[in-house]
């Protein structure tokens, strides 16, 4: 699997067929957790905090960390609980492991979309704050894809978030 067809070779893209999954609609997913005996509230807040992702909002449901998203899910909501000098020590440690750090930023990106979401009409200091978690884990995500020092563009990203 991949984060993206741009993150593979061309060589490699000619020879892989691409598939697009399709998640359960967010009302068959509550209804099948619930079924399975999680509240209601639980389930909510699992649902927002993966995104919408089965998988990983199953993780988070039951607590299984072991699924590759998990340790991304914790370091994002440390990262958005942490002051800026606190996020400027973690860079070093995560800077050395380019997959958690995509993982991140596909979580932090997740997490603003369904906050914005939740609220589009308002405009309140919480929805400038996700609107700027959107962009510049967006941006961290397209200058990873080409290459650019994690170090550099983890710095950015815990200086703008």
């Amino acid at each position: 699997t991949a984060t993206s067809t741009e993150a593979l070779l061309p060589t490699i893209q000619s020879r892989v067929s691409l598939l697009q999954l399709v998640p359960p609609a967010p009302e068959q997913m509550k209804s099948y957790f619930i079924e399975q005996g999680y509240a209601s509230a639980d389930i909510d807040k699992a649902l927002m905090l993966a995104g919408h992702l089965p998988g990983l909002t199953s993780a988070l449901l039951s607590h299984e960390e072991q699924h590759p998203l998990h340790e991304a899910t914790v370091q994002a909501r440390a990262l958005l609980q942490s002051s800026v000098y606190e996020r400027l020590l973690m860079v070093d440690g995560l800077s050395k492991q380019r997959e958690l750090i995509m993982n991140i930023l596909s979580i932090l990106s997740q997490m603003a979309r369904m906050a914005l979401m939740r609220s589009p009409e308002a405009a309140t200091r919480a929805t400038e704050r996700w609107q700027r978690v959107l962009k510049v884990s967006f941006e961290a995500e397209k200058q990873l894809r080409h290459n650019t020092s994690s170090k550099l563009v983890l710095m950015r990203l815990m200086l703008e978030l």
